[in-house]
């Protein structure tokens, strides 16, 4: 229901903006760059702040019977591991397969904060994305929010 309010709030707003006697394409040009450069350095700088952890070297690596994901490195330093990375900074379906995922190499988890800022970013860039001058999904975005949010409340259960 948030979603949909934010939805039809913004969609009022874009067409006081945006009428069809006077479209304003820069304007509208301007607005896609300036979400598209918001996202990317939240995500960089994001995952800069979220920190490292060290993998444990003596953590079992599984059998062959069960998948055993594997944490994306980032910008850490050779046997460390970042969880806000793996979840931005990968393809979308790698990160929803980390996020399904129960066991990774070297004993690695997600800790809560990454998994709520990663769900607040994909619903708030979703939404704001709404009617905007680019084509884009809502699917994965909406089952990626999901997951995240799906993980968060499982590892608190």
């Amino acid at each position: 229901a948030v979603f949909c309010h934010g939805c039809l709030m913004l969609g009022r707003a874009r067409a006081r903006v945006f009428t069809k006697t006077n479209p304003r394409p820069r304007l509208r040009i301007f607005e896609v760059l300036l979400m598209a450069t918001i996202i990317l350095l939240t995500c960089a700088l994001g995952t800069l702040m979220g920190g490292c952890k060290p993998l444990d070297s003596s953590a079992e690596a599984g059998s062959g019977k069960v998948y055993t994901g594997e944490m994306v490195q980032a910008h850490c330093p050779d046997g460390e591991y970042s969880d806000l990375g793996t979840l931005v900074l990968q393809p979308r379906h790698g990160a929803i397969k980390a996020l399904f995922t129960q066991r990774f190499v070297g004993g690695a988890t997600f800790d809560p904060f990454p998994l709520a800022f990663t769900y607040m970013l994909v619903f708030a860039a979703t939404l704001f994305s709404m009617g905007m001058a680019m084509p884009f999904g809502i699917f994965v975005p909406h089952i990626f929010a999901g997951a995240c949010l799906g993980r968060l409340v499982g590892q608190i259960v």
